[in-house]
């Protein structure tokens, strides 16, 4: 027998030895651990949310900060056939503990970030917008899509423009009728 042989042979048994008995690694592994996760107040959660304007209020007892731009039914509402800005509503904080860099801002429906965000308060009988809010970060990251807050000391503010009546500018192809929450985006 030759030297080649032998070695074909001693490399067949080798490969069939490891198809045989498999290579050591492992396809699942089932484990119990313990994981615990704290909440906190929008104030002091890793995402800051401080109120900071007279158009915003805390929930109260650990709930979402909300915000009120008034009732178009009363005295109480933005002038008509306007455009009002509305600068400061909130202010957002990096609380993480950590240190590292968040980046903010608001979703879009689709699971992306952008530093604005429109959303029909009213619609007519057409479903063409009388009130809509335009809430934008104060300043963005240059992307126009969120803000880097880049440590602890980071913050910014949350702005709005509000159009109403002829000034809205949202047709009923293009009002979201299901609108009226705003969502915030960390990463």
């Amino acid at each position: 027998m030759n030297r080649r042989n032998v070695l074909v042979g001693l490399g067949t048994i080798v490969a069939g030895g490891g198809a045989a008995l498999g290579t050591g690694a492992f396809s699942s592994v089932e484990a119990n651990r313990t994981v615990t996760v704290n909440t906190a107040g929008d104030s002091s959660a890793y995402l800051g949310v401080s109120v900071t304007g007279n158009y915003a209020v805390n929930g109260g007892s650990g709930d979402a900060v909300e915000i009120d731009l008034g009732d178009s039914s009363t005295a109480d509402g933005f002038n008509d056939d306007a455009v009002t800005n509305v600068d400061g509503i909130l202010t957002l904080s990096n609380n993480a503990a950590d240190g590292n860099q968040i980046t903010v801002g608001f979703g879009d429906g689709s699971g992306s970030q952008t530093a604005t965000r429109t959303i029909v308060v009213e619609t007519d009988s057409n479903g063409d917008a009388v009130v809509e809010v335009d809430f934008e970060l104060a300043s963005d990251d240059g992307s126009g899509n969120q803000k880097t807050l880049s440590d602890t000391t980071s913050s910014v503010d949350v702005n709005a423009t509000v159009r109403t009546g002829s000034e809205a500018t949202s047709s009923s192809s293009t009002v979201d009728k299901t609108s009226g929450s705003l969502t915030l985006i960390a990463n």
